[in-house]
């Protein structure tokens, strides 16, 4: 994990990948091939997955059955805006099922919940849920993302393939706390049965 500080660009054109472009522009790598789509043009099961403004986190959860584990790449903090670039896995097989970019406006969230954000024990949802944070993540942009070779290895792609994901602004309240882009994995065409012990609601 990295911990350094955040540089604003400037004025650039659409921004599809963003903020998961920040990891890239620093890395010096091209951005995977990405396309913006229509939510009628995301396949099953990644439309039902994608389609809402709820927890990404809950509705993983609930359609593997089981609770996730975060799995942190790399952080980045200046003053009060922070990044996190993150998978979550499964829990038995530790194999992934979303990899996400979330900047956030930490100084609009209150202490205890902050504080449980930068630990990063656990996914951002169920530390909003647990927190009692009322929020929404609205849909800006469905995306169909073509891997480069760094992303299929993480999530372990024998073969190349699109995947999908969206691109969301975080609400609470009226109040923007955050952007987050979210790619699902290619596990999300498995499901398993049961219910994630934090919410089952």
């Amino acid at each position: 994990m990295t911990v350094s500080s955040i540089t604003t660009p400037a004025a650039a054109p659409l921004r599809l990948l963003y903020p998961l472009d920040i990891v890239y522009r620093r890395a010096g790598a091209r951005l995977p091939g990405v396309d913006a789509v229509s939510a009628q043009e995301l396949p099953d099961p990644e439309r039902a997955l994608l389609e809402h403004d709820g927890s990404m986190t809950r509705m993983l959860e609930r359609h593997f059955g089981e609770n996730l584990v975060l799995r942190t790449l790399s952080t980045l903090f200046d003053d009060e805006r922070y990044f996190r670039h993150i998978l979550l896995t499964k829990a038995g097989s530790d194999r992934p099922v979303e990899m996400a970019a979330v900047r956030l406006m930490l100084q609009r969230f209150s202490p205890s919940v902050r504080e449980q954000i930068v630990r990063l024990r656990a996914p951002l949802g169920r530390v909003l849920d647990q927190g009692g944070v009322q929020y929404r993540s609205v849909p800006r942009r469905f995306l169909a993302v073509h891997p480069d070779a760094g992303m299929m290895a993480v999530f372990r792609m024998a073969e190349a393939r699109t995947v999908y994901g969206r691109q969301t602004d975080l609400l609470s309240g009226e109040q923007c706390v955050g952007h987050i882009i979210e790619i699902l994995t290619p596990e999300c065409q498995r499901r398993t049965h049961g219910s994630p012990a934090w919410g089952a609601s």
